[in-house]
């Protein structure tokens, strides 16, 4: 079972160029940034510095013309009841 980010196996040879097709190549997607709170901030960093260190994703450029905001839950504990902390 992977702990970390680093843990996870995954395609260990030359990536090579990708692209992703949308079906109007002119338009942009752009969704203006959330407001989060400092504890779900916090937890976003975390999350996406864990991936950046694992190499699994990378910065997009500053001035990118396709945004999607990041969705934070709240995770339910065993007993049912809402947990404390919200995950990614």
């Amino acid at each position: 079972m992977a702990t970390s980010a680093t843990d996870l196996p995954g395609y260990t040879g030359e990536i090579g160029k990708f692209d992703i097709p949308f079906k109007d190549e002119s338009a942009s997607h752009y969704q203006k940034p959330r407001r989060w709170s400092p504890a779900e901030r916090g937890l976003i960093d975390d999350h996406f510095n864990k991936l950046l260190d694992a190499d699994i994703i990378g910065k997009a450029p500053k001035y990118c013309d396709n945004t999607c905001n990041v969705v934070v839950a709240m995770k339910k504990a065993l007993d049912g009841k809402e947990a404390a902390l919200p995950v990614i």
